[in-house]
């Protein structure tokens, strides 16, 4: 290079968009269907299917937490009320590493890095506290925003909606995520926001088509047991179908990152 020569700036990186983000969702969605169902499938039976079968094997929790009222009609419904609250916990807990394990497992793989689900549902047991505890701040705060007016909810729904990436995938916990997502999202509201808009037609769409098809399913199952099992099949797969959300978001979460 001659002296004096200033060298050229590199060309910016370009957003991709709609229709790009679009396509590569769906071509992921395609291609990746096993791994994704492989993550799906066995939370889903398990909560579906195994743990509503436990709770009839539920020890007296209101005698073991010394709550007993003396009425036994009484004892009844709080145990049962209690027994219901442990398997909700515990269906919470298996979602939370679910949803954990599908960001990481997804994000490793659009990166070119092998999958292991071994790895993704450990990573999902580790972070679930910073993850629960990241949620839960956001439903309380968008929540909030919501039932004041109606604006700030829509805000806070779309600066901070990056918050589960910024979890799993940048380490970043609580009010660090929040800023995390919301830098992503500087510059580009008025475009994540119409992709929300977007996300939400599609998948009212794909409810008004899936009702049949999940009817199909479970149409002439006769038994609890069977009942159970085709009912919880056809949540695994219509939750399967859902991952096409994540997937589009943690795409455009790893295009923010590059054109930030």
């Amino acid at each position: 290079m001659m002296e004096g020569e200033a060298a050229a700036a590199p060309a910016p990186v370009q957003q991709k968009g709609f229709v790009e983000l679009f396509s590569e969702t769906f071509r992921f969605f395609g291609s990746n269907f096993v791994m994704i169902a492989s993550i799906i499938f066995p939370v889903f039976f398990v909560v579906n299917i195994v743990l509503p079968f436990l709770q009839d094997y539920i020890p007296d929790l209101v005698g073991i937490l010394g709550l007993a009222t003396g009425n036994e009609y009484l004892d009844d419904i709080i145990n049962d009320v209690l027994g219901g609250l442990l398997i909700g916990i515990v269906a919470l807990i298996m979602g939370g590493i679910a949803e954990i394990a599908l960001i990481k497992a997804i994000a490793d793989q659009l990166s070119g890095t092998p999958v292991s689900l071994a790895d993704a549902f450990s990573t999902g047991v580790s972070l679930l506290p910073f993850y629960a505890i990241t949620g839960i701040l956001f439903l309380v705060i968008d929540g909030i925003g919501w039932i004041l007016v109606l604006i700030p909810g829509i805000i806070i729904m779309v600066y901070w909606g990056f918050w589960g990436m910024a979890v799993v995938l940048r380490d970043q916990h609580t009010f660090g995520a929040f800023s995390y997502s919301y830098r992503l999202v500087s510059g580009n509201f008025l475009r994540i926001l119409l992709y929300w808009i977007a996300l939400l037609i599609l998948f009212f769409v794909l409810g008004i088509i899936w009702d049949p098809i999940s009817g199909a399913i479970v149409q002439g199952a006769e038994g609890e047991m069977v009942y159970n099992a085709t009912s919880a099949l056809a949540a695994a797969l219509w939750r399967t179908v859902e991952t096409i959300y994540a997937i589009f978001l943690i795409i455009l979460f790893l295009d923010l990152e590059k054109t930030r």
